[in-house]
């Protein structure tokens, strides 16, 4: 079942099933933004990751000792989630634990997605809510697929970026390679052999923001990236579409760590806790080529706030004797427990992408 909401610009529909975006067009001229999905190529069109991103090693984790199954990308883009709140600009969907998922994933959660549509911006806000006394162990991610053409371009917010990016291999996991992504330091052509290798993985990056580029419109969409760690860059080879996708988690290499606590991305939400994650998808209405938004804060600073709390964290990790210690560099990410405003969870090792 689809849920809807409009405005003057632009019309919103939500599947039921993973509470994934299923249509944003425009309503001036019916323009549809997002991929529609195709079968053939790829079903998907914005699919919710949670609580793995990505693969397992044998599609498998251990916890406690214990094994665990779960699929690539987790359970909740197969879930049927609940609309406990629907207005004109409002849609409000939820997801609890239940037999089926304890199964696979031994933790009580509530998994909440908030979309909000404000003139041509649409907010979507993930928050994980743990029920429970004991912490609960999560990665999430945004699947965002948007149409697109050979020959278009992702372009940063910040002008010099250091895009490198982890190979992944044929069975999904990271192979601990690194090599740098063709461009020119701040865009990405979108060519047919770009996801010959499957995704492009970024971390480390100053940009706020990444916007599609169109050779004959301009201008597209623009995604702020929440403060995640990771950006996923994907599309089927040569495909019309392109994912953007911020990532609190990633893949995991050929050799994963001996206990889903230690994972590398992984987040510690302790017990009442919950974590907030909003991106925000602007669409643009076909501008010229070559206008430009001025950064709202300096890339500069921003690399050094990045360095900084980076260096914070190590101290963090060292202090309590972890593999992975803690940082929270969100701009868009908010961790809360009864007793804490913030509790940090991701790892440095994995803010800086390494195995």
């Amino acid at each position: 079942m689809y849920h809807q909401m409009e405005n003057a610009f632009a019309h919103v529909e939500v599947d039921e099933l993973g509470a994934q975006l299923h249509s944003l067009r425009r309503r001036k001229d019916g323009y549809e933004y997002l991929w529609q999905g195709d079968p053939a190529i790829w079903p998907g069109q914005a699919p919710i990751l949670f609580p793995i991103v990505g693969s397992l090693a044998e599609e498998r984790y251990w916890l406690g000792g214990q094994p665990y199954q779960m699929p690539r990308h987790g359970f909740a883009r197969r879930k049927r989630f609940f609309c406990v709140d629907e207005s004109n600009d409002r849609l409000v969907f939820s997801l609890t634990d239940d037999v089926e998922t304890r199964a696979q994933y031994p933790f009580a959660f509530e998994l909440r997605v908030t979309y909000l549509l404000t003139g041509q911006k649409l907010g979507v806000t993930h928050t994980v809510l743990n029920p429970a006394a004991e912490p609960l162990y999560f990665s999430l991610g945004a699947h965002p697929a948007f149409r697109c053409e050979i020959g278009d371009t992702l372009r940063f917010e910040c002008r010099e970026e250091n895009l490198h990016t982890q190979r992944i291999g044929a069975d999904g996991l990271r192979t601990g390679e690194l090599f740098a992504v063709p461009g020119n330091g701040r865009e990405i052509e979108i060519t047919e052999e770009l996801f010959l290798h499957d995704a492009l993985i970024l971390s480390g990056l100053r940009s706020r923001c990444v916007t599609l580029e169109s050779r004959r419109k301009g201008r597209v969409v623009t995604v702020m990236l929440g403060g995640a760690p990771y950006l996923g860059l994907w599309a089927k080879p040569g495909a019309p579409f392109v994912c953007i996708e911020p990532w609190y988690g990633v893949a995991d290499p050929c050799r994963p760590a001996l206990d889903f606590t230690q994972k590398q991305g992984i987040q510690r939400l302790e017990g009442k806790g919950r974590f907030d994650f909003k991106i925000q998808i602007e669409l643009h209405d076909f501008n010229r080529m070559g206008e430009e938004r001025p950064c709202r804060a300096s890339c500069a600073f921003r690399s050094m706030q990045v360095m900084t709390a980076a260096r914070s964290s190590i101290f963090y990790a060292e202090r309590r004797g972890c593999r992975h210690g803690s940082s929270n560099l969100s701009n868009g990410c908010r961790m809360e427990s009864a007793s804490m405003a913030l509790q940090p969870a991701r790892s440095i090792s994995s803010a800086r992408g390494t195995s």
